[in-house]
């Protein structure tokens, strides 16, 4: 839009200056002079020519300043923009660290639960395998015949006497 009035206010000056031009007051083989009624349209074309030259001055002063303000707004978000993108990386990668830190504390916890597991049933084990070899003990025992009473026989010794 500002390069379209820009172009139409170029025209604008291009135009006055020609009308500016006072006509050659040369020779009389220039051709015929303009009259009254001429000289007054081309007054009233001037000024209709300034006066639209002054309103798209106007009007693209306006659009300058819109369009420098507008340059500044979108400086401004992309400023913005930027500082956003920063703060999403930076939680991005807080979450990444969040979400491993509570992952790592629970394998760790895992580890050692299967390890005391482990222990557990390394235990319950041995305790089954003793168990077993008491109850083997007390069956071999059982089928031991029962010899009755044992009498201890020792002889006198020389100091009874």
């Amino acid at each position: 839009m500002v390069s379209n009035l820009t172009h139409r206010l170029e025209s604008c000056d291009e135009a006055a200056k020609q009308m500016e031009q006072p006509p050659d007051s040369g020779t009389s083989d220039s051709g015929p002079q303009p009259t009254h009624e001429q000289v007054t349209e081309l007054k009233h074309k001037l000024e209709r020519q300034t006066a639209e030259m002054a309103g798209l001055r106007e009007e693209l002063g306006s659009s300058s300043d819109a369009v420098e303000k507008a340059q500044c707004e979108i400086e401004a978000q992309r400023e913005e923009l930027a500082a956003l993108q920063q703060e999403i990386a930076r939680l991005e990668q807080a979450e990444q660290v969040m979400s491993w830190s509570p992952l790592l504390e629970a394998t760790a916890r895992i580890t050692e639960l299967e390890a005391a597991l482990q222990a557990e049933r390394d235990m319950v084990s041995n305790l089954t395998h003793r168990l077993e070899s008491c109850d083997e003990a007390a069956k071999q025992m059982e089928q031991l015949p029962d010899s009755g009473t044992c009498l201890l026989y020792t002889s006198p010794s020389p100091r009874d006497s």
